[in-house]
C-alpha cells in the first residue's frame, strides 16, 4: 500500500517554500521516490494543492476566499488525482495546502475530514501539521495583511488590530484533535515551525526521504518586507482615504485607550499563553514557551512605528518626505508626528 502525505499548512510556516520547491523539483522528486501531483488552476494555486483542499470546504458550505475562482468541484479533482497517481511507480503521494485548515471552521469539520480520508482509502495517509509560536505568527500575518491591496480601508495600528483578529489564525493547533480523530493520532506528523531551522530538509525527512540536499536560500516566494517599510506604506495609505477627524484612531493604538479593552487584551492572551502552553505540554515539551504579554505587543508597535533615519542618511528624498509626514500629521497624531521629529533630530537632520 503506497503513502499518502498531506502537508496541511498551517498559514505562516513556511508552506510557499515547500510548495514551490517541490513544484519546480518533481523530477527530482520522483528519483527519490515521492511524487508531487500537478496542481492545475490559476497563478494563485498553480503550485499547491488548494483547489483540493477549497473545493472539500465548498462542498460542505464552506466560502472560500475571494481570490478562489476555481469552477472544479471536490468530485472533479478526486476523480483527477486518483486517475494521476493510479499508475505512477512512486511510492510516495504528497499534497500540499495550507487551506486544508480552513476545514475547521465548517459547522461539522469532520464529515469533510472523514470524506477526504474515505477518497484515499487504498493509502496510507500521513498528515504534516506546523504550528508557528503566536507572537512570531502575528507578526507575520500582520505584515501580510498590510501588503495586501484589495482591502477597502487601512489597517489600524498593530494593536488594535491584533484585538479585533479572529483569534483563531493565532491557534491553529486546537485543530489537532479532530485530525486525530480522524486519521488517527499515530499519523500525525507535528512539527514546530522556525525560521532558523533548515525546513525543507526537515520537511523531507518528515518524508522518511534522507540526505535530500536542499538550500533554502532564496526558496521562499512571499514577498519580503521590512516591518518599517509596510508601516510607511500603512500610513500614507491612511492619509489618503481616511477623513482628517479619524486619522488618528488608525495611527495610534486606542484600545490601551480603554480600560475595559485593556482588560479584555490581558484575557485574550491569558487564554492564547494557555492553549499554546498546554500544546507544547503534550506535542513538543522540550520547548520552553515564553508567555506573551501586553509589553510584547507594545514593543513591537512601537518597533514598526519607530522612523529610524539612520540607514537612510544618504536618502535625502526620504527624509524630506518623512518630514513632510510629520507636518502633515501634527494636528490630528501629535504623538505620532513627535515620534518622527524626534528620530530626525537625534541624527543632526
Amino acid at each position: 500500500m503506497k503513502d499518502i502525505y498531506i502537508h496541511i499548512g498551517s498559514y505562516k510556516t513556511g508552506t510557499t517554500t515547500i510548495q514551490s520547491f517541490c513544484s519546480e523539483n518533481r523530477k527530482l522528486l520522483a528519483k527519490k521516490g515521492c511524487y508531487y501531483p500537478n496542481a492545475p488552476g490559476n497563478n494563485r494555486i498553480s503550485e499547491a494543492h488548494h483547489g483540493l483542499a477549497l473545493s472539500l470546504f465548498k462542498n460542505y458550505g464552506g466560502l472560500p476566499a475571494g481570490w478562489y475562482r476555481d469552477e472544479n468541484s471536490f468530485d472533479d479533482y478526486i476523480y483527477k488525482y486518483l486517475s494521476e497517481i493510479s499508475s505512477i511507480k512512486e511510492n510516495k503521494i504528497l499534497f500540499s495546502s495550507e487551506e486544508f485548515c480552513q476545514l475547521i471552521n465548517l459547522n461539522d469539520p469532520y464529515i469533510a475530514m472523514q470524506r477526504l480520508k474515505n477518497e484515499f482509502i487504498d493509502f496510507n495517509i500521513n498528515i504534516i501539521f506546523y504550528v508557528r509560536d503566536p507572537l512570531s505568527l502575528v507578526k507575520s500575518v500582520y505584515n501580510q495583511f498590510m501588503r495586501e491591496v484589495s482591502r477597502k480601508v487601512p489597517l489600524k495600528s498593530f494593536i488594535d488590530w491584533f484585538y479585533y483578529l479572529d483569534k483563531k489564525i493565532m491557534l491553529p493547533y486546537e485543530a489537532i484533535s479532530i485530525w486525530e480523530d480522524v486519521f488517527g493520532e499515530e499519523n500525525i506528523k507535528i512539527k514546530i515551525y522556525s525560521k532558523s531551522t533548515d525546513h525543507l530538509n526537515e520537511f523531507f525527512n518528515i518524508l522518511n526521504i534522507p540526505s535530500f540536499i536542499c538550500n533554502n536560500e532564496g526558496m521562499n516566494k512571499n514577498i519580503k518586507s521590512d516591518d518599517r517599510e509596510l508601516e510607511r506604506g500603512r500610513v500614507k495609505e491612511v492619509f489618503s482615504v481616511v477623513p482628517s477627524y479619524d486619522i488618528n484612531s488608525y495611527l495610534s493604538p486606542q484600545v490601551l485607550l480603554d480600560f475595559n479593552k485593556w482588560a479584555n487584551l490581558q484575557v485574550m492572551l491569558d487564554n492564547i499563553n494557555e492553549s499554546y502552553g498546554d500544546f507544547l505540554s503534550k506535542y513538543a515539551s522540550h520547548l520552553k514557551y515564553q508567555p506573551i504579554t501586553v509589553f510584547d505587543l507594545i514593543s513591537h508597535n512601537e518597533k514598526i512605528t519607530s522612523f529610524d533615519v539612520s540607514s537612510y542618511l544618504a536618502n535625502e528624498a526620504f527624509i524630506s518626505e518623512i518630514r513632510g509626514i510629520a507636518y502633515e500629521i501634527e494636528g490630528a497624531s501629535t504623538d505620532y508626528s513627535r515620534k518622527i521629529f524626534s528620530a530626525i533630530e537625534k541624527k543632526g537632520l
